[in-house]
């Protein structure tokens, strides 16, 4: 592991870890999909900046949460290839994270836009 020498190389491995977040990872492509639905549909109703706000911050934790998702899989592969019980749990905890903000952010965009749409 290195240490950043400044913010941009920072910027440079955060981006390289996202692009390795996406690539071959049906699950976030599809969350990355829908985010560009809510987007365009936000954008069709002109949806205020309070449902903005709570819309993107939806988005950001759903990502975000399978990006972590994503890499506590991708470490306890590395540390444990052959199946173990503990790494099994881990793995249902931290899909069961990403599950449970999807949900919640369904039901919020589904608020959201309900108000605008009834």
């Amino acid at each position: 592991m290195h240490k950043n020498k400044n913010i941009l190389s920072s910027f440079k491995n955060a981006f390289r870890g996202f692009k390795s977040g996406i690539q071959g990872h049906r699950n976030i492509q599809i969350m990355l999909l829908s985010a560009l639905v809510v987007v365009a549909t936000g954008l069709y109703l002109n949806v205020n900046t309070t449902h903005w706000t709570i819309l993107l911050l939806c988005i950001s934790l759903v990502i975000s949460l399978e990006l972590m998702n994503t890499a506590i899989e991708k470490l306890l592969d590395h540390m444990h290839p052959d199946f173990h019980e503990a790494v099994g749990k881990a793995k249902d905890i931290a899909a069961a994270a990403v599950t449970f903000s999807c949900i919640i952010s369904a039901v919020c965009g589904s608020i959201i836009f309900a108000s605008y749409l009834l």
